[in-house]
């Protein structure tokens, strides 16, 4: 339904009569003219115009582009593929050419090759959100049809050959857009043909077949339709112009049902514009939110979908809905149900053309969750009404009476299916913060144990169900690492795990128990013995060097203190190499009294204990990177 879909900008403010008045002129520079009218949104009219200058013209790749893109509009995507399928890939526009080729092939259910032209899109456009989430999409294809057994369809008896859609709530009945008039004097076009006219139709009940047009007071023919119902509150979509010569654009207008059941004028949305259109309205459950589709400027693209609230007896100001709905493309049809909210995409991954999603939650996430088959098809689908399980949606897929048939529909009781969850974990050396491959992990849950290795990037990538696991990590030369882990559903888990080195990383030793106070000379017992444990690991950890620091209290002067402080650096560096290891894994530095640990520095009353603190010998080992120079 890219016609009416794509309203706004498609209204144009010239007659039928002075199309058939100029029709001899009309030819005169086909390119040019069909580019007016596509401009325009009258298709039908520039295909005739481009198929012209493909007679003098026949390799003109260019007109054939147009020619498969207003098809495309018109929802025709079997001529659409034709000529796209005649330039194929040797045509590059830009990414949109792409874009638009994928989307037929989509419609042919040529799954494989659309995503091959989706990929080559994102080449030319690498930061598109839009086409990396087609290509996901594509790329898990059958997520799409796992419930299409629970859903049951039917075309409704009152489709036309013309277009019906907007099907909503009307009085005690419902109502419904068609473009079933035809009439040869209407200004404004915006679908298929120029003698087409939107309008508004009510039936009694689903069951009525003959279907009646709603009399909405007007001063000249527009187009009427989509309609919103809260109580005796509607609001209807109807065109309008701030000139004969200026473009029509769609607004929103307010009407409530009177006594003898003809809609009494209210007021026009006090945000239409003439600059842009505001469409598609929905009512929330209660009646004071307003959500609508506009194209007006600052928004994400296209068509967005916006919101306003009723306070004070007026319309807030419009807020645009935001992520995770809106994209760079076309959201159209919002519905409120209930708190369930739906609409109508051709932004997020889907099956084709415009798709219908529906927005879902779960724990802090939200996210857009598409309808799925068969509701959705690689056609447009749009225009969904839906109260608890069963309702109607519109589209132009094969097989139906019209350019766009309504259809109803019927969800059935799904089975549950809990699916799996991605979890990352990204295991790093709590010292270098390198990551730590070949580690061994085990995911323990009551159903079993899940093993897995650590790559070379220190990840580990599984699906897990949802549930609760008990992670243990284990590592040569690292301490056994064991946590929780908790997984929901739809919420992937993206966590980092630091391992600690399986030696003491950082020690700190009081200068007392290697050297007389004041004196750099070490005291043979305790001091030996550690100072052993460090040659010893040094002697096993060949990845490891080692940084020596002395420090001392603020008693005595500075330079005293750090002279004091070098000789000791200095004479448990000279202990260490004389053990056995190599001067190059030492290096070794006096700080005296300028790193204090506690507030004990100068001028301050401090007992011999807290002095004490600040005394002392830290010891680093500091991994490298290539064991093998310490050889």
């Amino acid at each position: 339904m890219k016609k009416l879909v794509y309203i706004a900008s498609f209204f144009v403010a010239f007659t039928a009569q002075a199309q058939l008045t100029n029709f001899s002129e009309l030819w005169k520079e086909y390119e040019f003219r069909g580019d007016e009218l596509y401009s325009d949104g009258l298709y039908e009219a520039a295909i005739e115009a481009y198929q012209k200058q493909l007679e003098e013209y026949p390799d003109d790749s260019r007109v054939m582009v147009r020619i498969a893109e207003s098809y495309k509009h018109l929802g025709n995507y079997e001529l659409a593929g034709q000529y796209f399928k005649s330039l194929g890939r040797s045509y590059q526009l830009d990414n949109k050419y792409f874009e638009d080729y994928a989307e037929v092939l989509l419609a042919e259910g040529n799954v494989e090759e659309a995503l091959e032209i989706y990929n080559e899109a994102l080449e030319l456009n690498p930061q598109s959100k839009v086409i990396k989430e087609k290509i996901h999409g594509l790329e898990e294809w059958d997520k799409f049809f796992k419930y299409e057994e629970y859903a049951v369809i039917e075309n409704t008896p009152f489709n036309t050959d013309a277009s019906e859609f907007g099907i909503r709530k009307f009085a005690s009945g419902l109502a419904f857009t068609s473009t079933r008039i035809r009439d040869r004097i209407i200004l404004h076009n915006y679908l298929r043909e120029v003698n087409k006219l939107t309008a508004i139709y009510t039936l009694e009940s689903e069951k009525d077949n003959s279907p009646e047009l709603l009399s909405i007071s007007h001063l000249r023919k527009s187009n009427d339709g989509p309609h919103a119902v809260h109580g005796y509150n509607y609001v209807i979509s109807r065109s309008f112009a701030a000139s004969k010569d200026k473009e029509t654009v769609l607004g929103l207008y307010f009407y409530q049902l009177a006594d003898d059941g003809k809609l009494k004028p209210v007021e026009p949305f006090s945000f239409n514009s003439p600059e842009y259109s505001v469409t598609h309205p929905a009512y929330n459950s209660r009646g004071d939110t307003l959500f609508f589709a506009s194209d007006m400027p600052a928004g994400f693209g296209g068509f967005d979908i916006y919101y306003s609230i009723y306070r004070n007896d007026s319309w807030s100001a419009p807020v645009n809905l935001g992520e995770p709905v809106n994209t760079s493309r076309n959201e159209l049809f919002p519905y409120s149900d209930d708190g369930d909210f739906y609409f109508s995409s051709t932004g997020h991954e889907g099956i084709g053309g415009l798709d219908i999603y529906k927005l879902a939650s779960a724990g802090d996430s939200i996210f857009v969750e598409n309808m799925g088959a068969p509701v959705n098809s690689g056609w447009d689908d749009f225009g969904i009404y839906i109260e608890e399980d069963e309702g109607y949606f519109s589209s132009n897929r094969p097989g139906g009476e019209g350019l766009d048939d309504i259809y109803k529909f019927k969800l059935l009781p799904r089975p549950q299916i809990i699916e799996p969850v991605e979890v990352s974990l990204s295991l790093f050396d709590n010292l270098s913060e390198l990551p730590v491959e070949m580690a061994e992990v085990k995911v323990i849950s009551e159903s079993g144990t899940i093993e897995a290795v650590s790559d070379e990037k220190g990840r580990i990538l599984k699906a897990l169900m949802p549930g609760e696991y008990t992670v243990v990590v284990t590592r040569e030369l690292y301490d056994e690492k064991s946590f929780k882990l908790v997984v929901e559903e739809y919420q992937p888990i993206v966590n980092e795990v630091g391992l600690e080195p399986a030696l003491q990383v950082h020690l700190v030793s009081p200068d007392s128990i290697m050297f007389k106070f004041g004196e750099y000379n070490l005291l043979h017992a305790d001091a030996d013995e550690e100072l052993d444990a460090i040659v010893a690991t040094l002697k096993e950890h060949q990845e490891f060097n080692l940084e020596i620091s002395a420090h001392t209290d603020s008693r005595g002067s500075r330079d005293y203190n750090q002279w004091l402080s070098e000789r000791r650096a200095e004479t448990a560096a000279n202990y260490i190499i004389d053990h056995g290891i190599q001067p190059s894994r030492i290096s070794q530095k006096g700080y005296g009294e300028t790193q204090l640990l506690n507030n004990c520095r100068d001028g301050v009353r401090c007992s011999d204990k807290l002095h004490a603190v600040n005394r002392r010998l830290e010891f680093d080992f500091i991994r490298i990177e290539d064991p093998g120079s310490n050889d």
